[in-house]
């Protein structure tokens, strides 16, 4: 019964830019039953029990965890490889591979992926659950696909029934309503392997569309407030971002320039504008697998495939260096945990008449969580120019997935890029008050 539910939701249909239907009854009472979990994740196992059924998550806090702090300790540490995948034996692999993934086993003899058992531990609040089947009843997308209406703290579309519900779902990426980086680091590694240091600086996010007691912004999936301290050329420089679930208009951002003093409306960051957090090494929508507006594509849901994807990445996220970590040419691979994982794969097509440096790009996104965990992006001539991966945790402590820390080779330039690495914890924050919101709180503490 699951498969044919999956079967028909997954159809590939183009999308036809008018309003989507929201989910009928019968459909809404299979989310959290016996066979769909609240988001529309599968219960049930693989056949071969490579993939476990979805038992809950996982919301065990291990000894020593200092919220304060807030450094997850690993909770599978102890756990071996059950296989590793190179170059020798990786055909025999292939259709669990992403071609990201296999381009970098390909290129780099010492390049590898650990293998271990499969834990799904995203957890799934009762707030998100409500949160879901109320938002999914009524759910729409309009102004080709700009618009998402009537949801609010819920996965709008568990149930996609084209590649742009499935990459709203991403978009909005579930996390807690408020947390703050007290320090985070950016690097682009060069061809020659030299590591430097692009961005150091202080982040603070919100997340009031997730925040089931948000009394206002409800439309807002994501608020930044990101100030750098190095290099020292960049001391001082701020960024305020608002991405909401109307894109009809753009997702407003501001910039503060020392050098000019003054704070700016920030078109550029948006689509491919270089990200300057890395440097130019990637595009603003490349953040966290995909952000931003879906409109320059065309999207269409691909199929539902298990895959070899990072997945629970406590060790790389919080108890690792950039020395020990970050390699000459790729992340280390001491440092990154693979699991078989089920996965919606969704590609982006350019439409016509639209400009992007991607002409094409594949997403493969969690079916436990909805967050990207892997993306093949092509350029104009339809060759695969970049791979990105992103380093998802469950946080076990507030039950919410973290999954800011990404990274991201460029096959034709053979650099690559770590945004949003943690010299420090990651806190989770009570809500700040509505005035530090402003370009004018942007002014008023980023002049050095």
């Amino acid at each position: 019964m699951v498969k044919k539910i999956i079967a028909v939701f997954a159809l590939v249909v183009g999308f036809s830019g008018y309003a989507m239907a929201a989910l009928t009854q019968e459909e809404l009472s299979q989310l959290g039953g016996d066979k769909l979990t609240a988001i529309g994740a599968e219960v049930a196992g693989n056949a071969d029990g490579t993939i476990p059924p979805y038992t809950g998550g996982y919301t065990t806090v291990p000894p020593g965890f200092d919220r304060s702090k807030m450094m997850l300790p690993d909770p599978f540490a102890d756990e071996k490889p059950l296989y590793s995948i190179d170059a020798k034996n990786m055909d025999q692999y292939k259709d669990k591979l992403s071609p990201s993934t296999i381009h970098m086993i390909t290129k780099h003899a010492d390049f590898r992926i650990d293998v271990y058992p499969t834990h799904r531990t995203v957890a799934i609040p009762d707030y998100i659950a409500e949160g879901t089947k109320r938002s999914a009843a009524v759910a729409t997308l309009e102004n080709d696909g700009k618009n998402l209406n009537g949801c609010w703290y819920g996965i709008p579309f568990p149930l996609p029934k084209n590649g742009q519900e499935a990459i709203w779902n991403h978009i909005l990426r579930w996390s807690a309503p408020g947390e703050e980086f007290l320090r985070y680091n950016a690097f682009v590694i060069t061809s020659a392997g030299r590591r430097i240091l692009a961005s150091e600086g202080h982040t603070y996010m919100e997340y009031p569309y997730w925040n089931p007691n948000a009394t206002a912004h409800k439309d807002r999936h994501w608020m930044l407030d990101d100030r750098l301290i190095a290099p020292a050329n960049r001391n001082g420089e701020g960024l305020m971002w608002f991405l909401s679930t109307d894109k009809s208009h753009g997702d407003p951002a501001w910039q503060y320039l020392p050098g000019q003093r003054r704070v700016k409306m920030a078109p550029e960051i948006a689509y491919d504008g270089p990200n300057t957090t890395v440097a130019g090494a990637s595009t603003y929508d490349d953040a966290f697998i995909f952000t931003g507006s879906p409109d320059r594509y065309d999207w269409k849901i691909l199929g539902k495939r298990e895959m070899l994807v990072p997945y629970n990445n406590y060790k790389f996220i919080y108890h690792s260096t950039p020395d020990t970590a970050i390699g000459p040419h790729f992340i280390n691979p001491d440092y990154v945990r693979w699991e078989l994982h089920r996965v919606w794969v969704v590609e982006g097509t350019l439409k016509e008449g639209m400009r992007h440096i991607y002409i094409r790009r594949t997403l493969y996104l969690d079916e436990d969580s909805w967050i990207g965990l892997m993306a093949d992006e092509y350029d104009n001539k339809n060759m695969l120019y970049r791979g990105m991966f992103s380093g998802l945790v469950f946080n076990y402590d507030t039950k919410a997935p973290f999954s800011t820390t990404y990274y991201g080779y460029d096959f034709v330039s053979g650099i690559y890029w770590v945004n949003a690495y943690l010299m420090g914890p990651n806190l989770l924050v009570t809500i700040r008050p509505d005035t530090v919101w402003s370009p004018q709180s942007l002014a008023g503490t980023g002049i050095r």
